[in-house]
């Protein structure tokens, strides 16, 4: 496995940083992992996992910041390699539909590297995030969703800052309070992996089997698979292997 500290811009000039795992024998195919609230590309400890068996499958994979990592975080702005401001972003900063912009450069990148079988993969508010791209850039290959929640729910429950629902309309993807349906999710109509552990404490259904059943539904358009993990939590601790496996046979 080749292990590559990269770097790029999108097309406001925020720089953005994350690792590029590759395999030792050249490949197409890519998974892009988009973090959640706060979080970065890292931490979470899953990542070694989905880097070590991904490759060793031949499929590549890439984990970067985007302006919603971590609490106040300053991103740079750079023009043709030098920094020409600095912004502070990050968890409580951001805005969910410039999400975009960090996902079309991401992409653009990974195209820019040779990948052409590009899956995307969200964690948590993530999902929201490669969701609100795939249905705004016509992109219908592969979606992972990890720990996909109903972020208005957990604001009205104060388990989430009210900041991250500030924009119902568009950042309310998936409403299981109510079993409403957003509309732009039939735009959708390539494959989806979803995942959801059984003791995930920001998926506020009892029976998690719920949220699964709705999600087939509400992208009517796409071809849903669904996992219950039992006994993991939303940061899937000590069930890296079961949920890394799965989306490993999911994609090969």
């Amino acid at each position: 496995m080749k292990t590559s500290l990269i770097r790029f811009l999108t097309s406001d000039n925020l720089r953005l940083d994350g690792l590029l795992f590759e395999p030792n024998i050249k490949t197409s195919k890519i998974v892009i992992h988009v973090h959640g609230t706060s979080g970065d590309f890292f931490s979470n400890k899953f990542i070694d996992v989905f880097a070590e068996k991904l490759t060793a499958k031949g499929i590549a994979f890439l984990t970067f910041n985007n302006r919603g990592a971590c609490n106040n975080y300053e991103f740079r702005k750079e023009i043709n390699g030098r920094r020409v401001d600095k912004v502070e972003i990050g968890s409580e900063n951001e805005i969910f539909e410039e999400s975009n912009l960090d996902l079309i450069s991401a992409v653009d990148f990974v195209k820019s590297k040779g990948f052409t079988d590009i899956s995307l993969q969200g964690h948590s508010y993530g999902c929201n995030k490669v969701v609100w791209y795939a249905q705004g850039n016509n992109f219908n290959d592969k979606l992972i969703l990890l720990a996909p929640c109903d972020l208005v729910e957990l604001t009205e429950q104060d388990k989430l800052d009210p900041k991250k629902a500030q924009d119902i309309e568009n950042c309310d993807m998936f409403k299981y309070r109510n079993g409403q349906h957003n509309p732009v999710l039939s735009k959708i109509k390539g494959g989806i992996l979803v995942q959801i552990g059984t003791d995930d404490p920001y998926i506020l259904q009892p029976n998690k089997q719920d949220c699964l059943d709705y999600l087939k539904v509400t992208f009517k358009n796409s071809d849903v698979a669904g996992n219950l993990i039992v006994g993991a939590n939303h940061g899937y601790e000590e069930k890296f292997d079961e949920l890394v496996d799965n989306v490993v046979a999911w994609l090969v």
